[in-house]
């Protein structure tokens, strides 16, 4: 049976390939955000893109660090709901732009997966406190419609 601590592993692994599809292979995350949500001035900027994902691999490291236990697996399962929206964000982005969007197959099929998996894993050991999906889906919706709510400035 799958750990709070092989979860975290995956996740991690998932986010480095994330990134990896987003900036590198193929690339052009930020030319499509800006075509998806045009800015009103200066629109995403490079330092946050790179501020944010450091920050997701340090809650990913957090995660492997704390293991098995509650904490561990309740940063995994925080963590995992917000690059499940990622993931929502990304295919919505296609939807809407009828284009590739890079970073949409990583997040499609690794992070939904592991995320659906990953919450019946933590739920049913009963590391985690029954409110907390829901508390991590309100702050993960929130930091999205933040983020679009500040890129169309």
């Amino acid at each position: 049976m799958l750990s709070p601590s092989h979860l975290s592993l995956f996740l991690a692994i998932a986010l480095m390939l994330h990134v990896t599809e987003e900036f590198y292979f193929p690339g052009g995350f930020i030319e499509w955000y800006r075509e998806l949500v045009p800015p009103k001035t200066t629109g995403i900027r490079f330092g946050y893109l790179v501020f944010i994902n450091t920050a997701v691999m340090f809650l990913a490291a957090l995660a492997l660090f704390y293991g098995d236990g509650a904490t561990g697996a309740s940063i995994f399962l925080a963590l995992s709901t917000a690059m499940a929206f990622n993931a929502l964000f990304h295919i919505s982005g296609v939807v809407k732009l009828k284009k590739y969007s890079p970073g949409v197959v990583t997040a499609v099929v690794l992070f939904l997966p592991l995320y659906g998996v990953g919450l019946f894993t933590v739920m049913k050991s009963g590391l985690a406190a029954n409110w907390e999906p829901f508390l991590f889906a309100a702050l993960a919706a929130a930091y999205h419609a933040n983020s679009l709510r500040r890129q169309a400035k």
